[in-house]
């Protein structure tokens, strides 16, 4: 993944979301994110996804008939490459939104940015915004994405089977007295802290997360801090593994890191831990495993 995916800055004035209600005349009121209220008298026949995790999200729920465009990072499931592409996080092809004439555009507040909110705000479209900041968070709006496009059974099911494979995983995984350090960057090194549906990894095994206390998301930290906090294991993307590495060749005192002196750094490919989305529980199982080795 792209620096540029997971360095932007929350722009939104973020609420609780809310479950839809229907009014009297059938019509379904629904509040997003950002506690906006707009009504639908019927489900979207046309749709656009301009994030990955919520373009996974429909297709999880059933509701892929209605996707008419998605971003050019949106490549999970395999099928979604085949939609018409709209542009990317940053660049939107407006033009093309146009000649579509979505009935509805889902966007996310981690990846979208206020700019091309209020753009399609002021062409007149309707704007569901997702800020799921945990697995809770995910939750929700599969759930509220699957009442939308009328999929809500098929939602309620999926999320039933996600939280019977979050049980299992607990109930076989004990809780961890390990401190770690999750890299989203090493360019500038960027971590995760507690309050981020990747910091949720780390709490869901008991692991505590040494970037616990930072006000900000995602905080931007030195190398001095890295030194002080010392975890025991260090996450990253695999990417970013050997620019890691020669971070730590050139700063011979971080060798003392208990992470890196025990060789605990781990690999993940962020395609799966970094989107919000139906693959959270992949992302556990997957880290558990890598853990365990």
């Amino acid at each position: 993944m792209k620096l540029k995916l997971i360095t932007i800055l929350f722009l939104f004035l973020l609420f609780g979301c809310n479950k839809p209600q229907p009014k009297s005349d059938g019509s379904l009121i629904i509040k997003d994110d950002l506690n906006n209220a707009f009504s639908l008298k019927q489900i979207p026949q046309k749709v656009i996804s301009l994030a990955p995790n919520l373009t996974e999200i429909i297709y999880f729920i059933g509701g892929e008939r209605y996707l008419k465009g998605v971003t050019t990072y949106c490549k999970f499931p395999p099928e979604a490459k085949k939609k018409e592409k709209i542009g990317d996080l940053i660049t939107v092809d407006y033009e093309k939104i146009l000649e579509i004439k979505p009935d509805l555009i889902f966007m996310t507040v981690e990846g979208n940015t206020k700019a091309q909110y209020e753009k399609l705000k002021s062409l007149g479209f309707k704007v569901f915004v997702t800020n799921p900041r945990s697995f809770k968070g995910i939750e929700n709006s599969i759930l509220t994405i699957g009442k939308i496009l009328g999929n809500e059974k098929t939602a309620a099911a999926k999320v039933d089977s996600i939280n019977m494979e979050l049980k299992r995983l607990s109930v076989n995984t004990p809780a961890l007295r390990d401190s770690a350090l999750f890299l989203i960057s090493v360019n500038p090194l960027m971590a995760a802290n507690k309050n981020t549906f990747i910091g949720e990894y780390l709490s869901f095994f008991g692991i505590k997360n040494v970037i616990r206390n930072s006000s900000q998301s995602y905080p931007v930290i030195n190398i001095e801090t890295l030194i002080k906090e010392n975890p025991s294991i260090i996450i990253l993307p695999e990417k970013m593994y050997t620019p890691f590495k020669e971070i730590v060749k050139s700063n011979s005192v971080l060798k003392r890191v208990t992470a890196i002196e025990n060789s605990r750094t781990i690999k993940i490919n962020p395609d799966l831990y970094f989107k919000p989305g139906p693959r959270f529980v992949e992302a556990l199982s997957d880290l558990k495993n890598k853990i365990d080795k």
